[in-house]
């Protein structure tokens, strides 16, 4: 949850610093919003990169939907 918190304070922040009165809501998203969007889809690519890379368990211990049995499964 801190996580959480700080990213969108980091994202309002960064919109709130950036953002002219004189700039409708199209340009200011132009401005700060996409290329904050850009930052959190290219380090979300990243952490799924390290998150495959870095698994440690066999492929067999991982499931293929939400009813599969390894998540039903309460242990």
């Amino acid at each position: 949850m801190a996580w959480l918190s700080a990213y969108l304070a980091v994202k309002i922040a960064a919109r709130l610093a950036f953002k002219k009165p004189e700039y409708t809501v199209a340009q200011t998203s132009a401005l700060v919003w996409d290329p904050v969007c850009l930052v959190h889809n290219v380090l979300s690519v990243c952490a799924g990169f390290y998150s495959v890379l870095t698994w440690d368990r066999p492929p067999e211990d991982a499931c293929s939907s939400i009813n599969d049995m390894q998540v039903v499964k309460v242990k």
